[in-house]
């Protein structure tokens, strides 16, 4: 903490007055990481409309592609800090995914349920809105191996593969 402090030339006291303790402001940077308030809101708007379930998951998988290429383009900090979060869970993680990943999580679920005429809990309905967050985490996270593979593909957030081949 003293280390961080002094390197944001921030007093102690004043960070242990506004977050207690590492552990809280290690969760505050992880929620900062993880929440991107205009593609959030930008999601909550999807699951709000009225038009065909389908279309919705279409415009929902590009949103959350485009976010994830978003963050990606933030820099190697915060991937890095997610990354090492993943592979190393501290308690801050439950936090930030009842916070920001959970209600998303909840919504995409209902919307497949009505898709496939399935309940959200439903086995089913929870494997597809797994499959849907692994491939867009995929295209995220192993950019650089598609990119060997693949070297024309352009993808950054509004490019038309963030949109999906077809759509």
């Amino acid at each position: 903490m003293r280390e961080i402090c002094n390197r944001a030339r921030v007093n102690l006291a004043l960070v242990n007055y506004h977050f207690g303790d590492k552990l809280e402001l290690y969760t505050e940077v992880l929620r900062g990481v993880m929440n991107d308030p205009e593609r959030l809101r930008e999601m909550r708007e999807l699951f709000a409309q009225n038009d065909a379930p389908e279309q919705r998951l279409r415009r929902l998988i590009h949103a959350l592609l485009n976010l994830a290429l978003r963050r990606r383009e933030r820099g190697p900090t915060h991937m890095r800090l997610m990354l090492h979060e993943l592979a190393r869970p501290t308690p801050a993680i439950a936090r930030v995914v009842d916070e920001i990943v959970k209600p998303m999580h909840d919504r995409l679920r209902d919307l497949l349920g009505q898709i496939l005429g399935l309940p959200a809990e439903h086995e089913k309905t929870r494997m597809c809105a797994q499959s849907i967050i692994g491939q867009v985490v995929h295209y995220a996270h192993h950019l650089p191996v598609i990119s060997r593979l693949w070297p024309e593909l352009t993808m950054t957030p509004g490019s038309r593969y963030a949109v999906l081949p077809g759509s």
